[in-house]
C-alpha cells in the first residue's frame, strides 16, 4: 500500500502544479473577453454566480473559455476591492486562482504585490489564493 501511495501522492502534486497557472494564461490570451463578460455581469446586474446553477448558455461558454467557476461583483468599499468583477475557480492543491477585472471609473494602482495581484493589463489582475487549514 505504501508503495502505491507515495507515488500517487508526488504524481497527484506535480500535476496540481502544472495546472495551476492555466487560468492566468487564458486571462493573458482572452482580455477582449474578459472585458465583454464583465460587461454582461453588469448589465445583468448579478451579484453572485456559479457556473452550475446558470441558464444563460453564452455567458456560460465565456465563463468557461475563462477557466471561471464562480463570479462575484464588488460595488461597495467594504470588499478587499470596489468596483471589481472576480472569476474565480478553485485549483487543486489547496488554493483558489481569480480572474479580477477592475471597473472602477478612475484608473487605479492595486497594490499588486500586498495583495498578490499579477497585472495581466492596466485593468485585470490574476491571482491565486493558498487556502491555509489550521
Amino acid at each position: 500500500m505504501k508503495k502505491i501511495l507515495l507515488p500517487g501522492l508526488v504524481l497527484c502534486f506535480l500535476v496540481s502544479c502544472s495546472i495551476s497557472h492555466i487560468t492566468k494564461g487564458k486571462a493573458s490570451r482572452n482580455q477582449e473577453l474578459i472585458g465583454e463578460t464583465a460587461s454582461i455581469v453588469l448589465e445583468k446586474k448579478i451579484r453572485r454566480l456559479n457556473i452550475d446553477t446558470l441558464r444563460d448558455e453564452d455567458l456560460r461558454k465565456r465563463l468557461k473559455k475563462l477557466n471561471a467557476w464562480n463570479v462575484e461583483v464588488a460595488y461597495d468599499k467594504k470588499t478587499e476591492f470596489d468596483s471589481v468583477v472576480v472569476f474565480s475557480r478553485p485549483g487543486f492543491s489547496l488554493s483558489s486562482e481569480q480572474i479580477i477585472y477592475d471597473f472602477a471609473r478612475k484608473k487605479r494602482d492595486l497594490e499588486t504585490t500586498k495583495n498578490g495581484l499579477v497585472p495581466i493589463s492596466d485593468r485585470i489582475y490574476y491571482r491565486e489564493i493558498m487556502w491555509i487549514i489550521s
